[in-house]
C-alpha cells in the first residue's frame, strides 16, 4: 500500500556506509584507504584457511598483501578484484573490516553432482523427448559440411580429448589451480575422476560418425578447463577459487564462449560476493552460464546454480516426471532429460534406457544402485561408454541446445545476447506441471525442436525475471545505522538523529520530540511519525538538544504549510523554551502533556485520531489500538513498528488494573481490536479482561520473554502487511534492536517500521543476542539488514550471525 510520503527504502541516496572497527594492526598493515565502498561483515568459517578477498572498485590491496608480516601466509591474484589469501580467521577478520574490502569469504570445495547409486540417464530416448532430431534438421551443430562449430565452454574435471567420440572436438585444454588458469593436456583429468568426460560427450560427442553416442552438438568446439588436477592436490570438488578463475578466463578470450557448464554445486541460500560478480563478468561478456540444481532430493538451493544470472537446470526421467533426486526450489529454470532408474540393469544396453549414456574415461565401470544391486558394465562395442544419472548430465543437454540455437541465429545474422537466449529456451520449454513457471520443472523441459523453430521464425520473447537470489557477503552488507562519531558507545540523541538521517533534506512533514530518559511519552507518540517524520530526544533541562536542532532544520519540510513538530510530555519533560526554538525553526509545535503518562498516551491517541483524517485515503490504517504496560519499556517498545505503518494508537496502563485514562480512551475510540503487549507480568490477565469488556476482539501478543512479546509482535505484523497484498515479504528490511539496552534506538526505529520494514528484536550485549526463537523465526527471511546502534548495541558478530540467518545459512 502506499504510504503518505515514498518510504526509506525508496529514497536515493541516503545509505549509509557501514563502519567496522577491526583494524590490522601497524606497521603491519597501514591505514585503510577511503572508503570506496560498503565494507564486509566478517566472514564465515574457512577449514582450509584460504579466503576469497573481494576489493571495491579500483581499490589496490596488492602492497598491503605482499607484507607477510600481516599474517598473510600466501597470496594469490584470482579474477579482477578477487584474490585468493591464505590466512588465519583472524585476519582474515580484519581484512574484512577494511572499507575497501567488500567481502572475505571461504574458498569452498564444491560438490560434482554425481550419479546417485539408484539413478541414470539413456541419450537415447533423451533426444525424443527434447525434439532434438528435428532441430537437427535444420543444423548439427558442426556436424555437416560448411556449418559452423559452436564454442562451448565445459567447467569440470577435464575432459579426455583423446576418446575416440570426441577426437577433434576440444580445442583447448586448460587447468584452474590456486586462481589461475595453466595450460592441460589432452588426456586432462589425472585426478581420473571421469565426470567432465562424461558431460563434454552430453554436450557434443561427435555424431554420424558411426561409433559411440552423439551429443546435443555433433562437432563443436569444446574449451575444456579441468578445475581438480595434480595442480591442486586432486580436491573432491572444484573450488570456488578455481571456478571463478575459469570463468574470468573464458571471459576474456577474444571469442567467448557461447554457453559454459557448470555441473557441479553445493546447497547455499547465499550467492558469495566473489562468485556473483565472476557470474556477472561472464554473462556480460556474451556468456550464458548454465548449472546443474543438484541431486539432493529436496528443495534446498544450490551455488552457482541459484546464482543470479545463472540458468538453473532440473532433471526429468524417461516419463517425464521430475527425477526423484532433483532439486527443485522456486530458482529452478529448465529441466533436461537426467535419467531415473527404474531396475537392476544387467548390461549397459539396459542401463542406457533409463540413464545418461556418455563418454567415459575408463572402459569398465562398476555401478552400485543399491546394496542388492551392484554390476560391472561395459560397452560391448569397445567405445567406452558409460551411463549415469543426475542433473549433472541434464544441464550439459541444456547447454548444448542454447549453444545450437545461437550459433544458428548468429549465422541467420541475428546473434542473441544471452538474455535473448535464455528467453528463447525459456519461452520454447515443454510446460510438464502447472501452467508457467513451477519449482519442480522451471518453465519445463528444454526442447530443441521449439526453440529452433523460434529462432528460424525470428520470434524472440522478452526475458521473464528470475526471482532475486540474495548475495552474501559484500553482495548484501549490512546497513548500520549509528552514530559514527564513537562506533563503541551508542549516544541516544545522536543515535536518533542518525536514524532520522536516512530521510531525505526537507522531505519531512512531521517530527516526535520526546525526552531522551522517559521512554513512555515517545512509545506514545511513535504512531504520529507514521514512517514519514522522525522521533528524536533531547534532555529534560537545558535547551534543544545541538545535534537535533540541526537535524530538525535539515529534514522538515518547510516549502508549504508549517510542519508540526509534536513534543511529548510536560514541560517537567521538556523544557517551556524549545517550543520557542522550535518555533524559530518554522515548525508548529503540538505539545501533548497530560497529568501522568497514561493521559499523555491518552492525548496522542486523540493526536494520532486527527492527523489520520488529514491523510489520504490510500494511507495504510487500522482502526485497532495498542495497551501496553507503563513501566516494561522493553516489551512495550516493540509496538512501535505497527504503530508507525498503520497509526495504532499506544495506550498505557498498570500491570494489575485497567488505568482510567487508558479506560476512558478506549470507549471514545471504540477500535475494533484492541493488542495487549507483553506477558502476564507486564500487563495480568486481570488487567486484560477487563480491557475486554470495553473492546471485545482484545487479544495478547506477549510471551514470558520480551523477546516472545516481541516474535509476537513482529508475525502479527508480518500478518498485516500480507493483508495489505505486499507481494515479496522478503523484501522487507529486518532492523536489528537491541531491546534490553535501547529502548530509545528502537523508538527512533520505528521511522523505518513506518515504511513496511520490522524488527529483529536482540536481547542484548551479553550472553546470546541472537538467541533460538529470533533465529527460528528469521530463518531464510532474506531481504537487507539495517543494524540500529553501534557495537555497544550490536556487534560486528552479532550482526553477521543475523546475515547468515536471513540468508539461512546456520539456522
Amino acid at each position: 500500500m502506499p504510504s503518505p510520503s515514498p518510504s526509506p527504502r525508496s529514497r536515493p541516496g541516503i545509505v549509509l556506509a557501514l563502519l567496522l572497527c577491526l583494524l590490522l594492526p601497524a606497521p603491519a598493515l597501514a591505514d585503510p584507504a577511503p572508503a570506496l565502498a560498503d565494507p564486509a561483515p566478517a566472514p564465515g568459517p574457512s577449514p582450509t584457511g584460504e579466503w576469497l578477498v573481494t576489493q571495491a572498485e579500483a581499490a589496490d590491496l596488492g602492497g598491503i598483501l605482499a607484507q607477510r608480516a600481516s599474517g598473510i601466509v600466501a597470496a594469490t591474484p584470482v579474477a579482477g578484484r578477487v584474490t585468493r589469501v591464505t590466512a588465519s580467521p583472524t585476519v582474515a577478520a580484519r581484512l574484512a573490516a577494511r572499507a575497501d574490502v567488500v567481502a572475505v569469504e571461504p574458498d569452498r570445495e564444491r560438490e560434482w553432482h554425481r550419479a546417485p547409486d539408484d539413478a541414470s540417464y539413456a541419450l537415447q530416448w533423451s533426444h525424443q523427448v527434447t525434439g532434438v532430431e528435428q532441430a537437427w534438421d535444420v543444423t548439427t551443430g558442426g556436424g555437416l559440411e560448411g556449418e559452423s562449430r559452436p564454442l562451448v565452454a565445459v567447467l569440470d574435471s577435464g575432459v579426455d580429448a583423446t576418446h575416440p567420440d570426441l577426437a577433434g572436438t576440444v580445442v583447448a585444454s586448460l587447468r584452474a589451480a590456486d586462481g589461475q588458469v595453466v595450460a592441460g593436456e589432452a588426456r586432462n583429468d589425472d585426478c581420473g575422476i571421469g565426470h567432465g568426460t562424461l558431460v563434454a560427450g552430453v554436450v557434443g560427442a561427435q555424431g554420424d560418425n558411426a561409433i559411440g553416442v552423439s551429443g546435443v552438438l555433433w562437432r563443436p568446439r569444446i574449451i575444456d578447463v579441468a578445475l581438480t588436477s595434480p595442480l591442486n592436490d586432486c580436491p573432491g570438488g572444484p573450488r570456488d577459487s578455481d571456478a571463478i578463475a575459469a570463468l574470468h578466463h573464458i571471459a576474456g578470450l577474444e571469442e567467448p564462449p557461447l554457453v559454459a557448464n557448470l555441473s557441479f554445486g553445493a546447497n547455499e541460500d547465499a550467492c558469495g560476493a566473489a562468485y556473483q560478480a565472476a557470474v556477472d563478468e561472464a554473462r556480460a561478456a556474451g556468456i550464458v552460464v548454465v548449472s546443474s540444481a543438484g541431486n539432493g532430493a529436496s528443495t534446498r538451493t544450490s551455488v552457482p546454480a541459484s546464482c543470479n544470472g545463472v540458468i538453473s537446470v532440473g532433471a526429468v526421467g524417461p516419463t517425464l516426471e521430475p527425477a526423484t533426486y532433483a532439486q527443485h526450489n522456486a530458482y529452478l529454470d529448465l529441466t533436461g532429460p537426467g535419467g531415473q532408474l527404474l531396475s537392476c540393469p544387467d548390461s549397459l544396453a539396459q542401463l542406457s534406457q533409463e540413464a545418461v549414456l556418455s563418454t567415459s574415461l575408463n572402459p569398465t565401470t562398476e555401478y552400485a544402485f543399491a546394496v542388492s544391486c551392484t554390476r560391472e558394465l561395459s560397452d560391448p562395442n569397445g567405445h567406452r561408454l558409460e551411463a549415469r544419472q543426475g542433473t549433472s548430465f541434464s544441464t550439459p543437454y541444456v547447454a548444448g541446445v542454447i549453444a545450437l540455437v545461437r550459433q544458428r541465429a548468429a549465422d541467420l545474422g541475428r546473434p542473441l545476447d544471452p538474455d535473448q537466449a535464455e528467453a528463447v529456451v525459456e519461452h520454447s520449454a515443454r510446460d510438464l506441471g502447472p501452467a508457467g513457471r513451477d519449482v519442480d520443472n522451471g518453465w519445463g523441459l528444454v526442447d530443441a525442436a521449439a526453440a529452433m523453430a523460434a529462432v528460424e521464425e525470428d520470434r524472440i520473447p522478452p526475458l521473464e525475471p528470475d526471482p532475486d537470489f540474495p548475495v552474501a557477503g559484500g553482495g548484501a552488507p549490512p546497513l548500520r545505522v549509528a552514530d559514527g562519531a564513537d562506533l563503541d558507545v551508542t549516544d541516544p540523541i545522536a543515535q536518533a538523529v542518525a536514524t532520522s538521517a536516512l530521510l531525505p533534506t526537507g522531505s519531512a512533514p512531521v517530527a516526535v520530540l520526546a525526552r531522551v530518559d522517559d521512554f513512555a511519552d515517545a512509545l506514545a507518540g511513535s504512531a504520529l511519525g507514521r514512517g514519514i517524520g522522525p522521533v528524536l530526544f533531547t534532555p529534560s533541562t537545558g535547551p534543544l538538544a545541538g545535534a537535533t536542532r540541526a537535524e530538525l532544520q535539515r529534514v522538515l519540510d518547510r516549502s508549504g504549510t508549517a510542519p508540526t513538530v509534536y513534543v511529548m510530555g510536560g514541560t517537567a519533560a521538556v523544557p517551556a523554551g524549545v517550543e520557542q526554538e522550535l518555533e524559530a525553526l518554522g515548525a508548529d509545535v503540538v505539545r501533548i502533556a497530560g497529568a501522568g503518562r497514561e493521559a499523555t498516551a491518552a492525548l496522542a491517541s486523540q493526536a494520532v485520531e486527527a492527523m489520520d483524517a488529514g491523510l489520504d485515503a490510500d494511507v495504510p490504517r487500522r482502526d485497532d489500538a495498542f495497551l501496553v504496560s507503563g513501566r516494561d519499556f522493553a516489551d512495550a517498545v516493540s509496538a512501535g513498528q505497527m504503530a508507525a505503518r498503520y497509526g495504532i494508537p499506544v495506550l498505557v496502563t498498570n500491570t494489575d488494573a485497567l488505568h482510567p485514562e487508558a479506560a476512558a480512551e478506549l470507549r471514545r475510540l471504540g477500535p475494533e481490536r484492541l493488542w495487549v503487549v507483553g506477558g502476564t507480568a507486564a500487563i495480568s490477565d486481570a488487567t486484560m479482561a477487563e480491557a475486554a469488556t470495553i473492546v471485545s476482539e482484545t487479544r495478547r501478543l506477549g510471551g514470558a520473554t520480551r523477546i516472545q512479546t516481541a516474535l509476537a509482535v513482529w508475525q502479527q505484523y508480518a500478518a498485516e502487511l500480507a493483508e495489505d497484498g505486499a507481494e515479496d515479504l522478503g523484501a522487507a528490511r529486518t532492523v536489528a534492536v537491541n531491546l534490553r539496552d535501547s529502548a530509545t534506538d528502537a523508538l527512533a526505529a520505528t521511522l523505518l517500521a513506518g515504511g513496511g520494514d520490522w524488527f529483529m528484536p536482540l536481547e542484548g550485549a551479553g550472553g546470546t543476542p541472537l538467541g533460538p526463537d529470533v533465529r527460528e523465526a528469521f530463518c531464510g527471511q532474506h531481504g537487507e539488514l539495517v543494524v540500529v546502534g553501534g557495537h555497544d548495541r550490536v556487534s560486528d558478530q552479532v550482526a553477521a550471525q543475523a546475515i547468515d540467518v536471513l540468508a539461512g545459512v546456520g539456522c
